[in-house]
């Protein structure tokens, strides 16, 4: 076991002693309460920043696994005193693919998916989270070099697709053929027949037009020809409106800005607690843990 995982296996054992094996930040030395959702230990890092380290390959399973561990303790969340051990056995999985199948590791990559998928994230509440952050979905740990139009196969593990991928960039491998990402069409474009990503301040409308629509503010409308802002949700009267703060009434999940309506209210929750394994790091709707 390295240093770093000693060292973070002692601190959840020493807290689970007092805790009857859940772990929380507000037992262990170091964190923050969980009342402020702020973590301690300086500015959260920017997946932009070309200066962040590469994470060597050896780290990679590690460095994920005990990054989220140490986020959980820092947030004020109940863990298990294998937390570490638990997500490192997925982490590795992804790691063992990709040498088995002979693909390129870019460390520089794994550094931004780790900053833009959990450390940046801090204590925030789900509320508060970007699901697509910027510079982290546009690259993979693991590339293979296969042609334009060459022959491909996909991993069956979801996990590893979201990391890895077989075709030589920006390809990926798409019904066994390693074809290029979709194109970025303007407002008024087909985005469903053929599929394809819509410019910024438009969304395809899926289940209207079929059409990249401008996204629409409260009060509009959102039915056959519109698509509200993220912030807002597209209600029975065919109007946008804003999803509710935390403690508001709900009958639906989509109605509160968490995401998350129980009991006919809004519940808030902190984004880093729900993270039980490895895939979960990819979403922020409750259906998604």
């Amino acid at each position: 076991m390295s240093p770093r995982r000693l060292a973070l296996a002692l601190a959840l054992l020493v807290s689970a002693a007092c805790n009857d094996g859940a772990v929380t930040s507000e037992s262990a030395s170091t964190g923050s309460s969980a009342d402020t959702g702020e973590p301690t230990g300086g500015p959260l890092p920017d997946p932009c920043d070309p200066a962040l380290p590469p994470i060597p390959e050896a780290e990679f399973a590690e460095r994920f696994a005990e990054t989220i561990c140490e986020q959980k303790l820092a947030c004020g969340c109940n863990l298990n005193v294998t937390c570490s051990l638990d997500f490192f056995d997925g982490f590795a999985l992804i790691r063992d693919d990709g040498q088995n199948l002979g693909l390129t590791y870019d460390g520089a990559c794994a550094a931004r998916k780790l900053a833009g998928l959990v450390q940046s994230r801090g204590c925030a509440h789900a509320s508060e989270i970007d699901v697509s952050p910027s510079c982290t979905l546009d690259c993979l740990v693991y590339r293979g070099a296969v042609a334009p139009a060459g022959a491909c196969t996909s991993s069956s593990v979801l996990l590893t697709t979201l990391f890895a991928d077989k075709c030589a960039a920006p390809d990926n491998c798409s019904a066994d053929v390693c074809s290029p990402p979709l194109p970025t069409v303007a407002e008024g474009q087909p985005c469903v027949t053929p599929l394809a990503n819509c410019k910024a301040n438009a969304a395809c409308d899926f289940a209207g037009s079929k059409l990249c629509e401008p996204l629409r503010g409260v009060g509009e409308a959102c039915l056959d020809n519109g698509v509200c802002r993220q912030d807002l949700y597209c209600a029975g009267d065919g109007k946008c409106l804003a999803r509710a703060a935390a403690d508001a009434p709900c009958t639906d999940n989509k109605e509160c800005a968490s995401r998350r309506c129980t009991a006919n209210k809004c519940e808030e929750w902190v984004w880093i607690c729900a993270i039980d394994e490895e895939i979960d790091i990819f979403g922020r709707h409750p259906s998604d843990f």
